[in-house]
């Protein structure tokens, strides 16, 4: 009912110097069935098992540089060079300044959870929380130096993050009668805050709000707020400018975008915090299971949610016109003239901005209109199967039969609607030139003898 485990590794690498070559790394973990004490099964015997659970290590990693950094010297050959008469020499380069401070980057991480299984089946749990700090990643200290000085600043252990999160299963199993069941389900969130990244001095207030990254998760996505699209001529000549060349090249339809420091003017000025990255902060998975005189089913669905991805590449190019091929029908749904051939003729109001042979892209900037929300829940299998009896596959000398139908990712349900019906969810790429996961649908028969 105690349980306890400790381990330690003491590692060394060539690449360090010598007074930095070594690391200790240890690791401990405690467990406690609190189900087997006496207390415990005296009053509480519907639980078969409670167990608390908690675990702290320290693991160590070179990071990605050249071994040697704190040796002196040239590289050689680097380059050839042509000197006097044509003759052909090599070259020789410095090294570059001694970096005697480079060691190992630690990562550290402690778990703390429980075990629950309650009522034979009919309820269990797990409970995980964890977190993760990454102390001495590899940046280079950014400084300004004369460029007299001929030499790059080496990279150094400065950068630091925290990765937490949670982890929850859930599961059901039961029988009514005939019919076997059983019920499980996930959920986990994790995020990733930045505790220190090496950047310049800033230069004001703005610049150390907008770039300042430190205490700050990594998935914050920046941009422009869209407050909708201009109607008329008249009211592009009277919002601020956002073209850099007085509004000129603007057209009834265009995105129209929110001037949040008031100057007058759209440029990054007016960048803030408008959603998340395109990597999703929680997962989520449900697993049904159920059999009932032969017949089974079997239901898996999966999901993804906290993320964002934003439109761009290929999937604007119908603004842009950059010939990469035909564009998805939401872009049939857009402003154009009354007539085609008539410049003069009424704008006829859309859901996407006009076409133009310009090239402008200021529709394409990252802002609240081109970033969509990638939440989905998606049937990920299904199969339904039956197995004949076996009284009755003995006659003809069969052990079993099994006949079945399933389907893969039949099914997909996203939260937004108007571009994530034409990607793929489980595909973070923003340029959508990969091809999306497929909806298969089999049906067989597996037979033994």
């Amino acid at each position: 009912k105690y349980l306890a485990e400790f381990s330690f590794r003491y590692d060394g690498s060539y690449k360090f110097a010598s007074d930095k070559r070594w690391g200790f790394f240890p690791a401990v973990s405690l467990g406690w069935r609190i189900s087997e004490e006496g207390f415990f099964k005296d009053n509480l015997g519907f639980i078969e098992n409670l167990k608390i659970r908690g675990s702290y290590g320290k693991v160590g990693d070179e990071g990605d540089f050249a071994a040697f950094q704190h040796m002196s010297g040239y590289k050689y050959p680097d380059g050839k060079y042509i000197l006097g008469s044509g003759g052909v020499s090599n070259g020789a380069s410095d090294r570059g300044l001694p970096n005697l401070n480079l060691t190992w980057y630690e990562s550290t991480t402690a778990n703390i959870g429980f075990e629950l299984n309650m009522m034979r089946g009919l309820f269990n749990a797990e409970f995980d929380y964890f977190e993760r700090n990454r102390n001495g990643l590899l940046a280079n200290r950014l400084l300004t130096i004369p460029t007299s000085f001929g030499l790059n600043l080496p990279q150094e252990n400065l950068n630091s993050d925290k990765n937490r999160g949670f982890e929850i299963v859930l599961g059901h199993r039961n029988k009514i009668g005939a019919v076997n069941y059983d019920v499980k389900a996930n959920f986990t969130t994790v995020r990733v805050l930045n505790r220190y990244v090496e950047r310049a001095d800033p230069t004001n207030m703005y610049d150390n709000w907008r770039n300042n990254t430190n205490d700050r998760y990594k998935s914050i996505e920046w941009g422009k707020q869209a407050i909708g699209q201009f109607r008329s001529y008249e009211e592009i000549l009277n919002s601020p400018i956002q073209d850099g060349n007085g509004n000129k090249s603007l057209m009834p339809g265009d995105i129209k975008y929110q001037d949040w420091n008031n100057d007058g003017i759209i440029d990054g000025k007016d960048d803030q915090p408008i959603g998340h990255s395109k990597t999703p902060s929680m997962y989520y998975g449900l697993n049904l299971y159920a059999d009932w005189k032969g017949i089974d089913l079997n239901v898996f669905f999966q999901g993804a949610a906290g993320h964002e991805v934003f439109i761009g590449g290929d999937m604007m190019a119908p603004f842009i016109q950059q010939g990469l091929g035909n564009g998805v029908d939401i872009f049939t749904d857009r402003w154009h003239r009354e007539d085609p051939t008539d410049p003069g003729s009424k704008w006829i109001p859309g859901e996407m901005p006009a076409l133009r042979p310009t090239g402008y892209s200021g529709n394409n900037m990252k802002s609240t209109w081109t970033i969509n929300k990638a939440n989905y829940l998606r049937l990920k299998t299904i199969e339904l199967g039956y197995t004949l009896p076996g009284n009755i596959l003995s006659k003809v000398g069969v052990e079993n039969i099994r006949i079945y139908a399933n389907a893969l990712n039949p099914i997909t349900m996203t939260s937004q609607k108007r571009f994530m019906k034409f990607m793929d969810p489980e595909n973070e790429h923003d340029l959508f030139r990969y091809y999306p996961q497929m909806k298969t649908f089999n049906f067989g028969v597996n037979i033994s003898f």
